[in-house]
Parts: C-alpha cells; structure tokens; sequence
C-alpha cells in the first residue's frame, strides 16, 4: 500500500515538472558551453591620431603667460616707424609673425615685452600662407625653447594675434603630411584647433617648446597647418618659401 502510494506520488511530479519543461537529470552536463560575442571593429587611424597623448597638456594661462614675455614688438624703419605686431623668435636668428608684420626686408628692431629695444640687423624676409618669416644677423632676445621631435597625438597650444590680442588656442597633432598644396616644399603638421584662415603664430608643446609656426588652414579638414621648427632653419626653409622686396625708405 504504501509503495503504492509512493510510485503514484513520483509518477504525479515527473509529469508536473516535464509538462513545465523541466528536464531532470541525474548529474549535471559535462559539454563546454561556449559562447562568442562579435568582434570590435578596428578604429579608424585618424581617430587614433585624434586622441589627447597621456603627456599633461599645457594650460591656457599658462601657455599666455610665456607667450607675453617671449614676445617680440617688431619695428622695420624702412617699411614703417611703428611697431607693426609682434612676433617669435624660433631659434637665435629666426624671427616668426603674420605676415602683416612682415611687410619687407630691411632693418629690423625688435622690443621685449618690459620695452628693452635691440637692433639684430638688416634681416631678409619670407612668407608662406599668413607667416613672415625674417633671418636677422644678430642675436635676437627672448628665444623659446624647441622641440624638433613632435608625434601624432601630442597636446599643443596654438599662439596667435587678434586686434593686437594674443589668443591661445589648444589642440592636438595630428600628423604630419606633403606640404606642396599649402605652398611649401616642406613637410606640415596638421592640428586640431580653432586656427582660423588669417591666422599665423607658434606652437606650443606640454613644456612650452615651439614645435612649430601655423600659417593656414587645410580646407579639406578645416585643420591647421604649421611649419615644423626644422623648416624654418637653415637655407633648406628659406628655398620653401617666397621671398619679400625689401623696403625703401
């Protein structure tokens, strides 16, 4: 009677627990479960070259603060009396600014930002894009520091000059590409930044080291465009780009 009972009563739960669709087995699987999930797509290269490096970046203060007192008031008596804008030096000898600055060759003064006015000597003058770019015979004061060796992805602030404002413009690197259809032989960096077409003036890495000079924008990315430090120096930078009348008094 009472085994009875007790098939009955497992007879009545197989039947419950399969018309659940539970399955009861006496030992677990063994098979492996595997399951895959789809694959990552690669980034796109320009992407990657977007990215901010791991290298703090230079802040804006900062960045404005070496940019005030590495400025230069330039002055060409031939071309005019006053001080026309300011500009860099890139180097011992090479002085950087918009090109309206720039208007010839001929005798440059240059005054630092505590009004200390030095003469560095007849200078001949170049431009490419918005940059002029002047080779000065004597020592110029207030030199920054350079980095010649710069990477895709490296923060950098932009210095320009706007109704006699500086402004400072951050950015990234982005890579470095032919400088033929922007009027140079060449090669330019492209950076991301609210560079402006008109716009010319250095730039600067995480340390305050002028890795370049912006002279325009790539209108197919709407990218700046900059002269590394290692095509504004020597004869080689001088060939790239077009050379200015000089002045007459």
């Amino acid at each position: 009677m009472i085994r009875t009972a007790a098939l009955g009563l497992i007879l009545v739960v197989t039947i419950l627990l399969t018309g659940c669709g539970i399955l009861v087995t006496d030992a677990a699987p063994t098979d492996v479960v595997q399951a895959s999930a789809p694959a990552l797509l690669p980034p796109f290269p320009e992407v990657e070259a977007l990215a901010p490096a791991a290298a703090r970046a230079l802040g804006s203060a900062k960045a404005r603060k070496i940019a005030r007192r590495a400025a230069l008031a330039i002055r060409i008596p031939a071309c005019d009396d006053d001080a026309t804008g300011r500009g860099f030096a890139v180097g011992a000898h090479t002085l950087v600014t918009h090109r309206d600055a720039l208007p010839g060759a001929g005798w440059v003064r240059v005054e630092t930002a505590n009004r200390r006015s030095t003469a560095v000597g007849a200078a001949s003058a170049y431009h490419v894009g918005e940059l002029g770019v002047a080779r000065v015979a004597r020592r110029l004061p207030r030199t920054l520091p350079l980095n010649r060796r710069v990477a895709a992805g490296a923060s950098v602030v932009v210095v320009t000059e706007r109704r006699g404002k500086l402004r400072m413009l951050p950015g990234v690197i982005v890579d470095s590409v032919p400088g033929a259809p922007f009027g140079t032989k060449a090669k330019v960096l492209r950076v991301t930044s609210a560079v402006s077409d008109d716009d010319a003036g250095p730039v600067l890495d995480s340390r305050g080291r002028i890795v370049g000079v912006v002279f325009g924008v790539d209108e197919r990315t709407n990218l700046g465009v900059a002269l590394p430090v290692t095509a504004l120096q020597g004869r080689a930078g001088a060939r790239g780009m077009e050379p200015l009348n000089a002045c007459k008094d």
